[in-house]
């Protein structure tokens, strides 16, 4: 038994995870190190129940997690897994980007239906080093977008092999007639 909390301990560290288990009779929530280690919050303020998580979730994702985590508590139709991406306040007050997942664990139905959410268990993950690297990504393709839109020739960008075009100017698109779809472009 020791081996194996050893093993989950350090699964968890090794793939920066906060791993949770939320005991849905008692509403007590309890985190592994993770909670500390990854997002910064101290043992003594993840203790208890799920208010604290609800609370750490940014204000304008919140609803939007709530009802689809409780959709899949409260599902009658047997879904066991729930997934989410939202913004989470971090032990130093800054939004981090993180994905949840969690696995509802039910008792056993009658006559094949599925039985009472009874647990679940998860896992999140820190994504905003990721996140912040598809926004400058987006944010130079709009730059360029805007550059080439703003240019009063024609140009294309085509794939290589095969020459499928990608992307049209707006100076190009009016020599095909005003439309992307005329040279190509869907």
């Amino acid at each position: 038994l020791g081996r194996s909390e050893e093993r989950h301990v350090l699964a968890a560290r090794a793939v920066r995870n906060a791993i949770w288990d939320w005991d849905l009779a008692t509403d007590e929530l309890t985190w592994a190190d993770g909670a500390h280690d990854v997002f910064g919050h101290p043992p003594h303020a993840v203790a208890g129940g799920i208010t604290w998580w609800t609370a750490t979730i940014h204000p304008d994702d919140r609803a939007r997690v709530l009802a689809g985590l409780h959709a899949v508590v409260h599902a009658d139709d047997g879904r066991t897994a729930w997934e989410e991406r939202y913004r989470f306040r971090r032990g130093d007050g800054i939004w981090a980007h993180v994905v949840d997942r969690g696995y509802v664990v039910r008792t056993p139905g009658a006559d094949g239906a599925p039985g009472r959410a009874v647990r679940m268990v998860g896992a999140m993950l820190d994504v905003t080093r990721e996140r912040e690297a598809l926004d400058a990504v987006d944010l130079e393709r709009r730059r360029l977008d805007a550059a080439l839109g703003a240019l009063p020739v024609g140009v294309i960008l085509a794939e290589a092999p095969g020459g499928r075009l990608t992307y049209i100017n707006p100076a190009f698109a009016a020599m095909w007639g005003g439309r992307r779809e005329s040279a190509g472009i869907a």
